[in-house]
């Protein structure tokens, strides 16, 4: 009975030894997290002694009961306790060393960096020659760029210009006509690249993308210069167009700039009648009389409201642009009031005559580069309404200017004196 002690004792240091061993395995794999846990209860329990203290326990028994011990330690390995601590659990679920939390975290900072020390600087100013100019006049939109980073140049870099149609003073969007665009690029520009955009239902837009050199070098600075003028003449006066640009490169922020231009622009119609002058022209009472009725826009290089004759040429051209400052008009009526005491006869060019109000019209949808139309009135006067001498008449035209959407825009009436023939 006196060998039963030591034999109970080896079993126990044995033991411990191979749960100590089995620590060392198992921590030396875990992660930090882990291990400083395992370690910590480790200490706070003091039950399992170090390799090293086993070995001189073992030495201290019989050398005769060692393989007995050895044996015998091996069989309650299953019931030892050391497999219910968290360093026994961890093996069956422990990552791969590259996806180990502070791995992925080393990782992602490594790529942020490698992102952060890539990425570059952009700049841009847009600028217009004038803010204000004549419908249809030139305007001169300048693009200062630069990458203005240190160091790191700017890639896949481009900027776009998009026009689209002018905005009347009402707020409706010009779709019928587009933009003379010419742009003179820097040495910066590899390519430029145009196209009109027009989607059913959507308003007219104009888009200029100028691919850059890839990439840009840090430091570099260079321009745009695009010159270009609405072609249409149906932007009312005070109409705008703004020009929306965008710089943007691949490793950089966008930045955006636009720039606002206003249009103005003038228009007047005039109305001129003529008939017999001459006594020996008038006719006989009774009998019938022709006049003729003249009428379109008034002739821009006079001073004579009722001179019919053109707006686009004269101080309305550059030498190269005509029709500066000139806006078209539409739904257009020319109303010729007849004298009371005439009897209508007949209308050239469609006139109408409306016996409620004496009165005779002639309508027309939209005025462009209209010249002067020439219609006639033939009237009689019977015998004993009128004296010998010669009729008064007046006339007047109602007319809109540029494309409308409401009766608030743009109603304009001239109405003349009278004139005799």
């Amino acid at each position: 009975m006196s060998r039963l002690r030591p034999f109970s004792t080896r079993v126990g240091v044995a033991g411990a030894a191979d749960l100590a061993a089995l620590s060392l395995l198992v921590t030396s794999l875990t992660p930090l997290g882990v291990r400083a846990n395992a370690a910590e209860e480790t200490a706070q329990s003091g039950e399992v002694p170090s390799s090293q203290e086993a070995a001189p326990a073992s030495s201290d028994s019989d050398p005769a009961a060692a393989p007995t011990a050895q044996s015998a330690a091996e069989a309650p390995v299953a019931d030892a306790p050391a497999a219910q601590g968290p360093a026994a659990e961890t093996p069956a679920a422990e990552d791969a060393p590259e996806e180990q939390p502070r791995t992925r975290r080393v990782r992602a900072l490594a790529e942020d960096r490698a992102v952060a020390e890539d990425r570059a600087t952009l700049a841009m100013t847009v600028v217009n020659d004038s803010e204000t100019l004549r419908a249809r006049d030139q305007q001169v939109t300048t693009i200062n760029y630069s990458c203005s980073s240190v160091s790191t140049p700017c890639k896949g870099a481009k900027i776009e210009l998009t026009l689209p149609g002018p905005i009347t003073p009402s707020g409706l969007n010009l779709t019928d006509q587009g933009y003379t665009v010419i742009p003179v690029a820097g040495d910066t520009v590899a390519r430029t690249d145009s196209r009109i955009l027009h989607p059913a239902g959507e308003p007219r837009l104009q888009r200029y993308t100028f691919i850059m050199k890839d990439p840009i070098p840090a430091g570099t600075s260079d321009r745009i210069q695009v010159t270009w003028n609405y072609l249409g003449s149906d932007a009312p006066n005070n109409s705008t167009t703004t020009q929306n640009v965008v710089f943007s490169a691949s490793n950089a922020e966008t930045v955006e700039d636009s720039r606002t231009t206003t249009w103005t622009a003038t228009t007047d119609i005039a109305i001129e009648k003529s008939g017999p002058k001459q006594p020996k022209d008038y006719p006989p009472v009774g009998g019938e009389v022709t006049y003729k009725v003249r009428y379109g826009y008034q002739e821009i290089t006079s001073t004579d409201p009722n001179r019919v004759g053109g707006r686009w040429f004269g101080p309305a051209s550059n030498g190269t642009i005509s029709g500066l400052g000139f806006v078209g008009v539409q739904n257009i009526k020319v109303v010729d009031p007849l004298p009371a005491k005439a009897v209508f006869v007949a209308a050239s060019n469609g006139g109408v005559y409306d016996p409620a109000t004496h009165t005779v019209t002639w309508t027309y949808d939209k005025w462009i580069w209209q010249g002067a139309i020439d219609s006639t009135v033939t009237v009689k006067y019977p015998e004993g309404v009128v004296t010998k001498g010669r009729a008064g008449d007046q006339y007047c035209v109602h007319h809109r200017i540029g494309p409308q959407r409401s009766h608030h825009d743009h109603d304009q009436e001239r109405r003349v004196h009278p004139r005799l023939f």
